[in-house]
């Protein structure tokens, strides 16, 4: 039962709302009908067709509507909007009946081309406010109120003529009145009306119209006046130019006339409140003095074209005489009376356009901007201005200075930046060919599209800032056309070139393409520290960072070592900079991690920077601990150095290369090896026994060993009795001879070839004195001592006659010592410092140049001369020695416990050779000396000279030169003083010819070397005839004189001190002093 009564119920609700719906329907098909008859009506008196789907009688508005879409629009509940009909064919005319039977209120009807609009169309009382729009057509003029048309915009037929006065009673209660046209107009506008009752204003707002005058404007609310003067046939009423002033509210004015009206300026205007924009063409004001703009504070916009008679004179001359409220000024093709009409329009009007004024002065004179200007529109096209244009003009967002005359300067980079393929901005900016503005680094002729300027000051950046994004910076465009971001946004403009805005912040990133020179950048909101992933260091020291958030404006960045030099900015983006230190590389070579900071703005970064030339600092860490191998290299991400660290005890960690480089007497890949070495050998006697090697052999003696011997005869071992830091003493067997030394520890062998003598029992002297009635031996050194007038090396000549003396000479200019007697001349000379390898090769030499000599003459103690000779031979290695002149009597040294004898007369010579360092501890030193002979003076026969050396097994080396009678004898002691203790040394001859030899003196590997030869010239007892015819008696003489001449040349004993440093001299000292034993020296023997 529930159910059946819920059906009924649900059958009567919808049977009401169909009836409902029925009632809607024929009402709305009702109101249908009677706007569908209107149409049909129209259509006829028209003239058009019937399209095969409307039936005239039985049609709705939508099929009409869709059928006449260019004729009439209907709203969406299918009223009729919009009503337009053309036809010049149709003589027919329209009357009020016509339109009356439209319901929809604002209907706008247009009519054109030819139809008659009959009079009673104005006046019917049955409108709703329609708007009527009636070009072309025949047209009947007003005599009455029109009561019900809110608009109406009538365009005179040519040939029609129109001169009724219009009274404002008529069109009062219309808002837009407006007749123009081609029509013969002769007509002026009378005000008749009279204040409302109740305060108001009439409708009337906007009068659009062709006049033979100004109206009175009173009691009406005109805010828009479109006033053109009628042609020159008719008079106009200029007195009626005041009447501008008699509406208070309006806006806008604009006036038209030709060039023949001739005009007062409406001063009145310069009352108006509310006035916005005035507008004035093609009239010549008569008005004089000056014109107060600056009480109007609402005015906006000034236009002047061909408005001669009047100039911006009228308003310079008076102070502030320019509104603030000004937006836009404008004045065409008309002639300026003054040179700098513009002062005072730049402060506060952004859009000042000045055509065809013909100014003749400087750009720049005209023109006075000011610095924080914000124009957006200069336009002063087709003048005369000359002068230069300064970078001001990049703030002005459209600048047009087309057909002048501007020349001798340069243009500003914010244009040329955007010249290539920019000919518009070309053209603004440069001109036509035969009115052209020329520039001194741009000729339009000759550059565009070919060579334009180079452009490198585009500087863009990002910041946040009530709440706007801003991109600005320098050179970046005169509108957001300029360039393309990514990701896109919606630029504006804040300051043309230098600044754009996007609303919100909610884009911290952006890249930017600018178009035109096609450069992209990277610039972001974010003002972060520099982000620094490498630097370079060049070999010159200049850095090229890495990285990001850096800046291209490089006056923002001070980069440099803290507390250390600068770096001056050579070039920078968001990902790289470039700067070159203010100091030589040299002064910051090999600096590690130094603390280097940029700044850019209030952000700072601190980086860690190895200056090593020509190499790359990283910034990475390491993917493993580094603990106990080495320490994390940020250069390659890598533990590196395990061993040493960047300033270890034994070593510092090379960066460049990744590894250890160990100091002196340190080697291994970890620098924990002591690399040894003997410096001085006490041997044992042939019988055998014990032996002393002195040297340095460092804390850690893992598995020592030390052998004696050689290939051929085969290596003993000596027994190690004793082993210290810097002595090994250890027992060997017998021998004889020469021998090597192999010195073994830490898996790591030392050799010294040739260093090791077996001491003989009892030494032999040459040729055994020749007897024992002229001299004896000393069988402990193996030289001859000799009795009185006996001498030479085996004391064989015999003093009866004294010889000529010898004259010894110091040649201060190349270092050597000359020794002359009886026309024959020895030299003696320091030549050669030599590393030798263990190899016996030389691995590194170092020519003493006789011209790089610098010398000093000094006196000591004793009153002998002293000279003393310096030379560089390397980056840290210093030669000097010092020649004595020993003329105060005879003088007795000894040396390496070897007593010799210095006679009066001879020269003595020291030389010490500093900070040198031995490319490895296994190579030696050696000393070349050379000893030649010449002829002087005129001679019949030049004999040749006879060279010799002798090698025995004692402790002298002999070598002899001889020529015409005198022989030059050198003796090198097989001893040195390596560092303060005796040793064996060997000697060898390197080179030798007819007039000259080169003996090289062998140094064992010691920080100080001293070593002992001497030279003595002799004169046979016959002199050899020089196969001259006299009748001189055969001299019989024999030497009177020894000189003591060392490595560079004097002639008799050297002294020779080679003081080796380590790159660091003070630890080395400080490790020398701790086992040496001070107490064995060399003693001087009065």
């Amino acid at each position: 039962m529930k159910i059946l009564y819920y059906i009924i119920y649900v059958f009567i609700f919808f049977t009401v709302v169909l009836l409902n719906s029925n009632n809607s329907i024929r009402a709305y098909a009702k109101l249908i009908e009677s706007e569908t008859t209107c149409l049909s009506n129209l259509i006829s008196k028209a003239l058009l067709s019937y399209p095969k789907n409307i039936d005239p009688d039985n049609s709705s508005l939508s099929l009409y509507c869709e059928n006449y879409s260019s004729n009439f629009k209907c709203t969406n509940d299918y009223k009729l909007s919009e009503l337009s009909i053309s036809n010049i064919i149709s003589l027919n005319g329209f009357d009020a009946s016509d339109f009356e039977c439209f319901s929809q209120p604002n209907l706008k009807i247009t009519l054109e081309n030819g139809f008659k609009v009959n009079e009673n169309v104005y006046y019917s009382t049955k409108y709703k406010g329609f708007q009527f729009n009636l070009n072309n057509c025949w047209v009947s003029s007003i005599n009455k109120n029109i009561p019900q048309i809110s608009s109406l915009n009538i365009v005179t037929r040519l040939g029609q003529g129109w001169s009724s006065d219009v009274k404002l009673s008529y069109i009062k209660d219309i808002t837009n009145f407006s007749i123009t046209g081609s029509g013969i107009i002769n007509y002026r506008y009378i005000n008749d009306l009279s204040a409302p009752a109740d305060g108001t204003k009439y409708n009337l707002e906007y009068i659009n119209s062709v006049s033979r005058n100004i109206p009175d404007m009173s009691h009406t609310n005109i805010m828009r006046l479109n006033i053109v003067i009628t042609s020159s046939i008719y008079t106009f009423d200029a007195a009626s130019m005041s009447n501008l002033g008699t509406s208070p509210s309006i806006q806008y004015i604009s006036i038209t006339g030709d060039s023949s009206q001739r005009v007062p300026f409406p001063t009145s205007i310069l009352l108006l409140k509310n006035l916005l924009g005035f507008s004035s063409t093609n009239l010549y004001y008569t008005t004089s003095g000056s014109i107060d703009f600056s009480k109007m504070t609402t005015l906006t916009e000034l236009y002047f074209e061909k408005s001669d008679g009047f100039s911006t004179d009228n308003i310079q001359i008076v102070p502030n005489g320019i509104p603030k409220s000004l937006k836009s000024f404008t004045i065409k093709n008309t002639k300026i009376k003054s040179s700098y009409p513009f002062y005072g329009f730049f402060v506060n009007t952004p859009n000042v356009i000045a055509t065809g004024c013909s100014l003749p002065d400087n750009l720049e004179q005209v023109v006075q901007l000011a610095d924080t200007n914000k124009m957006k529109t200069l336009d002063l096209s087709y003048n005369s201005l000359g002068g230069t244009m300064s970078e001001k003009f990049c703030k002005v967002q459209n600048l047009n200075i087309f057909s002048n005359y501007l020349k001798g300067g340069p243009i500003p980079s914010c244009f040329y930046c955007h010249f290539k393929n920019n000919k518009a901005l070309l053209d603004k900016v440069t001109g036509p060919l035969l009115s052209r503005n020329q520039y001194t680094n741009f000729d339009y002729l000759k550059d565009t599209y070919y060579n334009y300027p180079s452009c490198n000051s585009i500087i863009p950046d990002l910041k946040f800032e009530n709440g706007k994004t801003y991109l600005f910076g320098a050179d970046l465009g005169f509108d957001p056309t300029y360039f393309n971001t990514v990701p896109s946004a919606t630029w504006n403009v804040d300051v043309s070139s230098n600044s754009f805005y996007k609303e919100g912040v909610d884009i911290e990133q952006f890249d930017v393409t600018f178009i035109y020179p096609n450069q992209k950048f990277t610039v972001s909101a974010l003002k972060l520290p520099a982000q620094v992933t490498q630097v370079y260091v060049s070999s010159s020291g200049q850095l090229s960072f890495t990285g990001s958030y850096f800046s291209y404006n490089i006056g923002s960045i001070k980069a440099g070592i803290v507390n250390g030099a600068g770096c001056t900015v050579l070039s920078s983006t968001f990902y790289s900079m470039v700067c070159q230190p203010t100091v030589p590389i040299s002064s910051i070579q090999n600096l590690v991690d130094a603390n280097f900071s940029i700044t850019i703005g209030t952000q700072t970064a601190y980086i860690p920077i190895t200056f090593i030339p020509d190499f790359t600092n990283r910034y990475l860490s390491c993917s493993e601990d580094c603990t106990n191998k080495g320490y994390c290299d940020r250069n390659s991400g890598l533990c590196i150095c395990k061993g040493c660290s960047k300033s270890g005890d034994h070593g510092k960690c090379d960066i460049k290369n990744r590894k250890c480089n160990c100091d002196t007497f340190w080697i291994g890949v970890e620098c924990n090896t002591p690399d040894h070495y003997v410096s001085s050998v006490v041997p044992s006697n042939i019988a055998g026994g014990n032996v002393t090697l002195n040297g340095w052999y460092g804390p850690i003696h893992n598995n020592p060993s030390v052998q004696i011997g050689n290939v051929l005869t085969g290596y003993k071992d000596c027994q190690i009795l004793d082993f210290t830091t810097s002595t090994i003493k250890c027992l060997i067997g017998a021998g004889t001879g020469r021998q090597n030394v192999i010195v073994t520890q830490n898996d790591h062998s030392w050799t010294g070839y040739g260093i090791y003598l077996y001491n003989e029992t009892l030494m032999t002297c040459p040729n055994d004195c020749t007897n024992s009635t002229v001299g004896s031996c000393d069988v402990r050194f193996g030289n001859c001592i000799c009795k009185t007038n006996y001498t030479g090396i085996d004391c064989g000549t015999r003093v009866i006659y004294q010889p000529p003396q010898s004259n010894t000479t110091v040649d201060q200019g190349s270092g050597s010592t000359n020794i002359t007697n009886d026309g024959t001349k020895y030299i003696v000379r320091i030549s050669k410092l030599a590393e030798i390898s263990i190899n016996q090769t030389i691995v590194a030499e170092y020519n003493l140049d006789p011209k790089k000599w610098n010398v000093t003459v000094t006196r000591n103690e004793t009153d002998n001369t002293l000279y003393t000779f310096k030379q560089l031979v390397s980056k840290n290695t210093t030669v000097t020695y010092i020649i004595e002149e020993i003329s105060m009597g005879d003088k007795n040294f000894t040396f390496a416990d070897v007593p010799f004898l210095v006679t009066n007369g001879s020269i003595k010579l020291t030389v010490d050779v500093e900070n040198y360092e031995y490319l490895t501890s296994l190579n030696t030193l050696q000393i070349q000396m050379i000893s030649s002979v010449e002829s002087i003076g005129e001679r019949c026969i030049i004999e040749k000279a006879q060279i010799n050396n002798i090698d025995q097994q004692s402790s002298l080396n002999y070598i002899t030169i001889s020529k015409e009678g005198k022989t030059l004898t050198g003796r090198f002691i097989n001893r040195a003083l390596s560092d303060g203790r005796p040793t064996y040394i060997s000697s060898n001859v390197v080179s030798k010819d007819e007039s000259s030899i080169t003996v090289g003196l062998n140094l064992p590997h010691c920080i100080q070397c001293i070593i002992d030869p001497d030279f003595s010239v002799l004169v046979s007892s016959i002199k050899k005839n020089n196969g001259c015819e006299t009748e001189e008696k055969e001299r019989k003489w024999f030497l009177p004189v020894v000189i003591v001449i060392p490595v560079v040349g004097a002639t008799a004993i050297l002294i020779v001190s080679i003081v080796i440093y380590s790159k660091y001299r003070t630890a080395l000292r400080l490790k020398l002093n701790s086992f040496l034993d001070p107490s064995i020296k060399m003693n001087e023997i009065n």
